[in-house]
């Protein structure tokens, strides 16, 4: 019994250790890069935020500027512009690790636009973003699995207020 333990013990080590390898850490190739080094962010096409939606193959892995409302809670963020008329027309939201070169004031006023006073469950701003794209293929992304589409956000442009929340989840 004993030997059988040490074992188990053994293997389950050995798992862990192969586990651990493959996790992938960033690396700077990874990164967009500063706003200096970044020829990407200049040149991403601008996209209409339905026609992304409404023609997600066409996008699908491209890095494009956009404008949509970024809403966040508890369990979820997303893009999303009711213009589009389209139910689950939702993209699910991503940091990207080269979002840390956004801009510092514009990060603040993100943060300020969406919690102007405490507590803050729930949050909206209009936001010109540029991201890659994810179509269906690759998910379903989010939140319990409910968007089809993911947005791997870069820089953050523009921040507006919206119009005051009302009952959304």
């Amino acid at each position: 019994m004993k030997h059988r333990y040490t074992i188990l013990t053994l293997i389950y080590a050995a798992l862990l250790s192969l586990a651990s390898c493959t996790i992938h850490e960033p690396q700077l190739k990874d990164i967009e890069g500063p706003p200096s080094f970044s020829s990407t962010i200049a040149k991403a096409p601008t996209v209409q935020f339905c026609d992304l939606i409404s023609d997600p193959d066409r996008y699908n892995g491209q890095v494009v500027r956009t404008r949509a409302i970024y809403f966040r809670n508890m369990e979820n963020q997303r893009l999303e512009e009711p213009a589009c008329g389209s139910e689950g027309a939702f993209v699910w939201v991503e940091f990207n690790p080269s979002y840390v070169y956004t801009d510092e004031a514009l990060k603040k006023k993100l943060q300020d636009v969406l919690c102007p006073s405490q507590p803050c469950p729930i949050g909206r701003a209009r936001v010109t973003v540029v991201g890659r794209f994810h179509g269906p293929r690759e998910g379903p992304y989010g939140h319990l699995d409910e968007y089809h589409f993911r947005f791997s956000l870069l820089r953050l442009e523009k921040v507006d207020p919206t119009e005051p929340l009302t009952g959304q989840r």
